[in-house]
């Protein structure tokens, strides 16, 4: 993708991509499928994040009706941004993209020193290794089926990282640049999503008790080791984040 978008740096991506290598008919049948999946995607980040924001302000996560505002608000807002002008949806990446890193990193460190020096319970490096109950011989694959889950993370950033090339107009220097956003924005996800995935996964007080948390897990990791505000403050910066997502689909 990388290659293509150096050589066509132009807005559409991979319809773009698609289009001269293989044809206007597979650019064709590309185009309708990815801007279903972008749509799809805009709704389904816009709806995910509504038990986040619930667990911040206290609200009722069951209820539909607050769910479904507030993943209208994620939806309508990015699209305004995105709207006013280009500049605009810039500057508010930026921002999200700053809040996300330092937050993931700053709470990753918080939660390895809490594990290594906190009194809370928590979980050793053996928990990477060992078969949870119900994936033994008896599932299905065994160690397969937690492997083809845990590659929905990076299935999330092998499809988003593309967004790239779609902006390439609105770059300067885009034969270069797009390519190394591309390449860096994998590099920088694979090291900070495992930093901070380990660290929450060490951190986990009861594994029972985080699955049986149907919509809090996080909160409730993080309010075994910190007080509240810790708590809400990384559920702030995972809100901004998930807006700034919804601003790149949108901007795609």
């Amino acid at each position: 993708f990388a290659e293509a978008a150096s050589h066509y740096p132009l807005a559409g991506g991979i319809y773009q991509w698609g289009k001269r290598f293989l044809g206007g008919d597979y650019g064709w049948w590309v185009a309708w499928v990815f801007a279903t999946a972008l749509v799809v995607t805009v709704a389904a980040v816009a709806f995910g994040v509504a038990p986040i924001v619930c667990a911040l302000m206290g609200w009722d996560a069951s209820n539909t009706t607050t769910l479904l505002i507030i993943a209208i608000c994620y939806a309508v807002g990015p699209m305004i941004l995105n709207v006013l002008s280009v500049k605009v949806t810039a500057f508010f990446n930026n921002i999200g993209t700053v809040t996300e890193i330092i937050g993931l990193v700053v709470i990753a460190i918080a939660l390895y020193a809490a594990v290594i020096f906190g009194k809370a319970d928590h979980q050793s490096l053996s928990v990477f290794f060992d078969m949870p109950p119900g994936a033994g011989s008896g599932a299905l694959f065994g160690y397969g089926s937690i492997f083809l889950a845990s590659m929905l993370t990076g299935a999330w950033v092998l499809y988003g990282f593309d967004t790239a090339g779609g902006l390439a107009e609105e770059t300067i220097n885009p034969t270069r640049e797009v390519p190394r956003a591309m390449l860096f924005a994998i590099g920088i996800t694979a090291v900070i999503s495992a930093f901070w995935l380990v660290a929450m996964v060490l951190a986990i007080p009861d594994v029972a008790k985080t699955q049986a948390q149907s919509t809090g897990a996080i909160a409730y990791i993080f309010n075994a080791h910190f007080p509240s505000w810790v708590t809400n403050a990384f559920l702030v910066s995972v809100c901004v984040a998930i807006f700034v997502c919804c601003l790149a689909i949108q901007a795609a």
